[in-house]
């Protein structure tokens, strides 16, 4: 529901280096048209919003949707948001991660993220749609994950002049990855107070 059928994907990089000059927004942009290129190339016409839209989200799921508003460098087609992206820098490097998605179930966003209760989440599900967009709403033909997913790394490779290469977790980054999920994200105890498994 959050988050389900989508391509995410993860740039980090120095901040001062190789394809990124520097700067938040800076890197925002170069990122972004990577993602354009891709998104492109499927069949979708996307347009890079300059600035955050002036819209108001709204209350509620309307505004929990992080995909009602979109901010600088963000991709819009046809006037709906359909990339989502944020960015953390630290210690002359950045993480850029994000969001595209592949299809979308509205009512059932907006049911999961409704804390009012003043309308239906079919209706809820109508009020998102007008901003929220995914790749396949659109398509003609459906993309699958894996199609989107060596499109954006086709895409990444070209705009960005490198070249990828495929690498396996090592072992200590899965020790790490289910030691977070046992003391934080798979915790509900931490997940609804914050509290770390004793």
């Amino acid at each position: 529901m959050l988050h389900d059928h989508e391509v995410t994907y993860s740039v980090i990089a120095e901040d001062k280096g190789g394809p990124f000059p520097g700067g938040i927004l800076e890197n925002y942009r170069i990122i972004a048209g990577a993602l354009q290129h891709a998104l492109n190339g499927l069949g979708l016409p996307t347009i890079l919003a300059p600035s955050r839209s002036p819209d108001k989200a709204g209350k509620g799921a309307r505004q929990s949707a992080c995909f009602t508003a979109s901010s600088s460098y963000e991709l819009t087609c046809f006037g709906c948001k359909i990339t989502g992206s944020s960015q953390k820098r630290q210690s002359k490097a950045f993480l850029q991660h994000g969001s595209i998605p592949l299809d979308l179930d509205c009512a059932k966003l907006f049911q999961a993220l409704d804390t009012e209760g003043a309308v239906s989440p079919e209706e809820g599900g109508r009020m998102l749609e007008r901003h929220i967009g995914w790749m396949n709403r659109w398509l003609p033909v459906p993309v699958t994950r894996d199609q989107a997913e060596t499109r954006l790394i086709a895409s990444f490779s070209d705009v960005l002049g490198v070249e990828l290469q495929e690498d396996d977790v090592a072992p200590d980054e899965w020790r790490m990855a289910e030691m977070l999920v046992k003391e934080k994200y798979g915790n509900p105890q931490w997940n609804l107070k914050g509290i770390r498994a004793a």
